[in-house]
């Protein structure tokens, strides 16, 4: 088996007297993919901002491609290739779908990760757009909703 991008061992975090999370241990190896589900309040976001730097662990330690993160603020996690979205509630309606998809990819934070300089950023995000079912020629993608 090969050595797992994603090491997490005994990860807990409480916030006074909330358990948030308990003892998580979990490895991701390469190609692998990994849901985290639950209902409501019982950790998800918690683990994910543990991982990503957000929140500091009370226990236990985090290893990205062989290299121990635990602690580490966001930023420096990032720029090693592992990073969270936040939910965006709306989209900017006042832009086309292909343009609300490159304001990400025009991110300083994107141009430094592996595979971060795409090129056109117009065909990527019209490439990306297809790729979730949007038709290339679709007015939908280059039209925005407000006149």
């Amino acid at each position: 088996m090969s050595t797992p991008i994603l090491d997490v061992s005994n990860l807990s975090k409480r916030f006074g007297g909330v358990q948030a999370v308990e003892d998580i241990t979990f490895k991701v190896q390469p190609g692998e993919l990994m849901g985290v589900i639950g209902p409501n309040g019982s950790g998800k976001t918690t683990l994910v901002n543990l991982i990503t730097g957000f929140i500091r662990p009370d226990q236990g330690s985090i290893h990205y491609r062989e290299r121990e993160i635990t602690g580490w603020m966001p930023y420096r996690i990032s720029r090693q290739g592992l990073a969270r979205t936040f939910q965006m509630v709306r989209p900017f309606y006042h832009l086309p779908a292909f343009k609300n998809m490159i304001i990400p990819l025009s991110s300083p934070r994107v141009k430094e990760l592996p595979g971060g300089r795409y090129g056109d950023r117009d065909a990527v995000a019209k490439d990306l757009l297809e790729e979730v079912g949007f038709e290339r020629d679709s007015p939908v993608i280059s039209r925005s909703s407000k006149k």
